[in-house]
């Protein structure tokens, strides 16, 4: 019973999914009507008015399949009833058989009782106690055996009401599974009823479109020409080439056709290009062949047409699907934009790393369509940062600036060492730099910086003795006498002897006399020369020598130092011209030659080897002064030279015969003719270079030659 109602359940089923498999319906014509196909039964509907029925098919309407539905449902309850009425007859039975086995007990007791009465009596009738005892013994086993096999009929019913009662109990179960899923099922077909309602409704929509297209064919292929997809008329223009076609039958147009257009459809990535159009028979059918041609891959992908595939290019992403309408495929093949890190217009057009990124750009046809080595650079030596396109940074001591590129090494600029600036040696900034003494260039050298000029030069030049001794920013230097190298006009340098501590320092020695040397006598040329002489002897030493700076540095006072014998004096300091007035600077060469001129010198004091004190040369206005003490100079009360006054100095004068660069000649007739005493330098007494001279009437000093060393210094 169970199988058979699964089996009209089953069949219930099934015909619910045999009517929602309608929405994948065919359809095609024969013998003038349009037939839906479903599998397993085939639904003809008409396409004359009123639904009539063509042929030999039936027609099923929408009323039909709903009273086959309902009969369906009606069958399915039924069973259910049954099902239930078997039930309680099973539980009517149960109740019979508990009452047999109850009546069976009943009636096996009663039997006892009775055979135990009659034996009981027919002993009695013997009157025998033995007989009567047998009697009751066998009585006995008799209701024994009885009674025993009563209870193993009772314990075999009870069993079988145990394994009835379990059963019942799987059925009343199994009926109420059954319940829920006829009630399932009952939901599943009124769905279905609603959804077969609507695509019915959809089949005769579609059926429709399909009738009027096959009018517009019938329409344009009658006046030799092809429907549009717009259902316009349009010439046949050649046959084409034909890769594969597709051809159907079609009616010719009847009264309730009211569309005069339909539209050819090729298999999908194939379009129509030609038609075969024969005369239409009245009432009759005519073929409509269409030629179809298949369509070539759109650009940008490759293949023989689109039937058979189109990849994209590589490059390029995208899909190209076959389709049945124009342009008869779907999809499109993008190019793919550069990747990161690259330039260019697009991957298949070309992308290149971008500046500062070594590598390259290819494109494939697999996904991302490209495959890209661009790789970030990393900054180049002697700079700091991680890689070119995010920035470098040279190091300290470097110049330069890397600048991504597109081309090997893919940066420009690279950081160099910055060589060693001028006045400093070594191999470059980085290598470290000191400063060259001989150049005029003193101190620790240079540092090297991060900006430019990528170093900080310590290294100082000088333009005199006097600035080296006062403002010297180098710690100890210039504060002891000595050789040092300094800065001249026209930025020449030249080696110059420093005298840091007579007379307040930064005294230059430009000119030395030797005691015993002839080389500047007056009339000698070497006053206004400007050449070097001996220019090596840089130092206080007895040798005749004129330095660069005496015709090259300009200076505002001028000294002189005179040794000999156990005395080391100077005198006096005078302006490089005393005529001006004011504080000017010049040669000591314009110095030496300038006109005659007299002036009141000033005077100094040193002391001689010995120290004993000794007042170096003094003078006062006053005729009975003393020219000097200690007998160094001699010195005579009269005439001076030729300055019309009394013990006054002159500077490149004569008087009568006897002349002087820096000094002074005397005479005590105070005529000035005939000269008895002179002092200096460039004397013509005995062709001297510098020293004392005494003839007669006077107070004799050394009378000798002397080493004198000229110095000059800026105010």
């Amino acid at each position: 019973w169970f199988s058979m109602m699964a089996a009209r359940l089953l069949g219930s089923v099934l015909l619910a999914a045999l009517i929602a498999h309608t929405s994948g319906q065919s359809v095609r014509t024969v013998n003038g009507s349009l037939l839906m196909e479903v599998p397993g039964a085939t639904l003809t509907l008409s396409t004359h008015a009123g639904g009539e029925t063509t042929g030999a098919s039936t027609v099923v309407t929408n009323a039909d399949m709903l009273a086959a539905i309902a009969g369906a449902q009606s069958q399915t309850q039924a069973q259910v009833n049954n099902a239930f009425l078997m039930v309680n007859m099973t539980s009517s039975r149960l109740d019979l058989l508990q009452a047999t086995s109850l009546g069976a007990m009943t009636a096996s007791s009663s039997l006892a009782a009775s055979i135990f009465d009659e034996k009981f009596r027919a002993a009695t009738a013997e009157a025998s106690i033995t007989a009567i005892a047998v009697a009751i013994e066998t009585s006995v086993g008799t209701v024994s055996l009885a009674l025993s096999q009563t209870q193993s009929t009772l314990i075999q019913t009870q069993s079988s009401l145990a394994q009835t009662q379990t059963t019942l109990s799987q059925t009343v179960s199994n009926l109420t599974q059954t319940q829920n899923v006829l009630a399932q099922t009952q939901s599943a077909l009124m769905q279905t009823q609603s959804s077969l309602v609507a695509m019915m409704a959809q089949s005769v929509a579609n059926m429709t479109a399909v009738l009027r297209q096959l009018a517009a064919v019938t329409n344009c292929t009658s006046r030799g020409m092809l429907p549009d997809q717009s259902g316009n008329c349009v010439a046949i223009s050649g046959s084409g080439s034909s890769s594969s076609s597709s051809s159907s039958g079609a009616q010719c147009p009847v009264s309730n056709i009211s569309s005069s257009s339909i539209t050819a459809v090729c298999q999908p990535g194939f379009s129509p290009v030609s038609a075969s159009t024969p005369a239409c028979a009245a009432g009759g059918n005519f073929p409509v062949t269409f030629t179809c041609a298949a369509i070539s891959c759109p650009p940008n992908s490759n293949g023989v047409n689109v039937p058979s595939g189109c990849p994209c290019n590589a490059g390029y992403s995208g899909t190209i699907t076959a389709s049945t309408v124009l342009p008869y495929y779907s999809g499109s093949c993008v190019a793919v934009a550069c990747p990161p890190n690259s330039v260019g217009a697009n991957v298949p057009a070309g992308c290149v790393c971008a500046p500062g990124f070594n590598g390259t750009v290819t494109a494939t046809t697999t996904s991302p369509f490209f495959a890209s080595t661009c790789i970030a650079v990393a900054c180049p030596a002697f700079s700091t940062g991680t890689t070119v396109p995010t920035g470098c940074t040279c190091n300290a001591g470097y110049s330069g600036a890397p600048t991504p590129t597109s081309v090997a090494p893919y940066y420009a600029s690279p950081c160099s060492p910055v060589p060693c600036p001028t006045g400093t040696s070594g191999t470059n900034v980085p290598a470290g730099c000191t400063c060259v003494n001989t150049q005029g260039y003193y101190g620790t050298g240079t540092t090297a910086t991060a900006t430019a000029p990528y170093y900080n030069f310590q290294c100082f030049t000088f333009t005199s003795c006097k600035v080296l001794l006062t403002q010297s920013s180098v710690a100890g230097l210039g504060t002891t006498s000595g050789v040092y190298y300094l800065f001249y006009p026209n930025n020449q340098v030249f080696p110059v002897y420093c005298d840091q501590a007579t007379n307040g320092g930064g005294w230059e020695l430009v000119l030395k006399i030797a005691p015993s040397g002839s080389r500047f006598v007056y009339a000698s040329a070497d006053w206004s020369t400007a050449a070097p002489i001996n220019a090596a002897s840089l130092d206080e030493s007895s040798v005749d020598s004129l330095f660069p700076q005496y015709y090259a540095g300009n200076y505002s006072h001028v000294m002189v130092k005179f040794k000999v014998s156990t005395y080391n004096w100077f005198w006096p300091t005078t302006s490089i011209d005393p005529r001006a007035g004011t504080t000017v600077y010049k040669t000591v060469l314009s110095f030496f030659t300038m006109s005659g001129y007299s002036f009141l010198p000033t005077y100094g004091v040193g002391t001689n080897t010995a120290n004993a004190y000794n007042s170096i040369p003094y003078w006062t206005a006053s005729s009975t002064g003393n020219f000097a003490s200690g007998n160094v100079f001699s010195y005579e009360i009269g005439c001076s030279t030729c300055g019309g006054g009394y013990h006054d100095f002159a500077i490149n004068s004569c008087c009568g015969s006897t002349c002087v660069r820096w000094g002074w000649i005397q005479n005590n007739e105070n005529d000035c003719q005939s000269n008895d005493v002179g002092g200096g330098l460039g004397l013509t007494f005995n062709s001297l270079g510098a020293g004392d001279f005494y003839g007669c009437c006077g107070n004799s000093g050394i009378n000798t030659g002397m080493q004198a060393l000229v110095y000059a210094r800026k105010a």
